[in-house]
């Protein structure tokens, strides 16, 4: 089993609510001194079950756990980069053009690149953690932090699109015209297994995508019956996904929620924190979601939590905002809760999700289904069972 497979796996425990059986695989990973890039990809896992327990529960003992194991990851990241003898960075091409063969040297940037984005990531959930302290300093911290994420994000933007000048070809674009065909045809295949023959399959310039439908039928609700293979891939997480799609979706990632959540603060403030913190880009909103989408798209393992990221703002928007959510809003949650769910039935954030979007769509019956499901799933998360108990409530004070 290869790093990615390991680390679907892992993901697959975590989102389903088997947080012990999560702890003790990516353990495993940390351990394995043999191979570094499972070990920072698995310590990353390890660190992300202690950052939904913080999230969930906001005890101090749980920020610290999570904070500590977020911080090992960085430091494990940065040991195996200093331990590569290349070194990161665009420069490795004409340092190494000599020595060894282009494809390997490019495999080894984009390896580099992959570590770097893990740390960075680190740095993402550890600036989102101390913004919960609800302190000025927590803030000045957690800006500091997402800062030197961001910058890592940029810079890895910048060497994929240099990658691309050089005409470096990738797995999914660029293909010759017989790939091409061969591989349409297996996505096609792929589109009739998981997400049934009504999703239609749009190619624009040798790339493809899906177009699911705006509108789930009534029934799809509370009856998804596909789920993960035993390993954790399935109509999300896609197998076969390159190191260049990862090291992408994690870049796009990264930039979509900084530009999501930026542009959630009041314009007067954010333009302050920005220029005190060192901020040169402007908050989009719309760049933020729709690089979260393509994240989505990408069916790497960073496609769940961006999928997260996406739900949980247009879940916000539409209870909390009413007016501000539009129709293709709303279609881009319908299409990636659709995906998630068909890959994840049993997941209690997602069916969480579920039930919220319903809740604001005026669904109360379909909100409670879900919000049942979702507390009958928590397993061991109890914080989690309580809010949906909450959030059920709120439907029969609504209806």
């Amino acid at each position: 089993m290869n790093d990615e497979a390991d680390f679907v796996l892992g993901l697959k425990y975590l989102l389903t609510s088997q947080l012990e059986e999560c702890e003790a695989h990516f353990e495993m990973g940390v351990q394995d001194k043999t191979n570094s890039h499972r070990r920072v990809r698995s310590s990353f896992g390890h660190a992300l079950v202690a950052v939904v327990r913080a999230l969930i529960s906001f005890e101090d003992e749980d920020e610290a756990v999570a904070q500590n194991r977020l911080v090992a990851t960085q430091k494990l990241a940065q040991a195996s980069l200093s331990a590569n003898s290349s070194g990161s960075g665009w420069g490795i091409f004409s340092s190494s053009a000599n020595k060894a063969d282009a494809k390997e040297v490019r495999e080894q940037l984009l390896s580099n690149l992959d570590l770097e984005l893990l740390s960075a990531d680190a740095g993402l959930f550890i600036a989102m953690i101390q913004f919960t302290q609800e302190s000025a300093m927590g803030i000045m911290r957690g800006a500091l932090t997402l800062r030197k994420s961001f910058k890592t994000y940029q810079k890895a933007s910048r060497e994929l699109r240099e990658l691309h000048t050089e005409g470096k070809q990738t797995s999914r674009s660029r293909r010759s015209s017989s790939d091409f065909a061969v591989s349409l045809l297996a996505e096609r295949r792929r589109r009739d297994a998981y997400r049934g023959p009504s999703t239609q399959l749009i190619v624009v310039d040798n790339e493809m995508y899906f177009d699911a439908p705006c509108e789930l039928d009534e029934s799809f609700y509370g009856n998804i019956a596909i789920g993960s293979t035993d390993d954790g891939f399935g109509p999300l997480v896609v197998r076969g996904a390159t190191i260049e799609d990862r090291v992408r979706a994690s870049s796009k990632m990264g930039t979509g929620l900084f530009h999501l959540v930026f542009s959630l603060i009041p314009p007067r403030f954010s333009s302050v924190i920005g220029s005190a913190m060192g901020f040169e880009t402007v908050p989009d909103r719309r760049k933020g979601l729709s690089c979260l989408r393509f994240c989505v798209d990408q069916g790497t393992s960073r496609s769940p939590l961006a999928a997260l990221a996406l739900l949980a703002f247009h879940s916000a928007m539409l209870i909390l905002a009413r007016g501000v959510s539009d129709d293709a809003d709303m279609k881009e949650a319908t299409e990636v809760l659709e995906a998630c769910l068909r890959q994840y039935p049993d997941s209690p954030l997602f069916r969480f999700f579920e039930g919220r979007l319903q809740r604001g769509r005026g669904r109360l019956s379909h909100a409670a289904d879900a919000f049942e499901v979702a507390q009958k799933c928590t397993r061991n998360i109890h914080q989690l069972a309580y809010l949906c108990i909450c959030e059920f409530a709120l439907v029969f004070k609504c209806s």
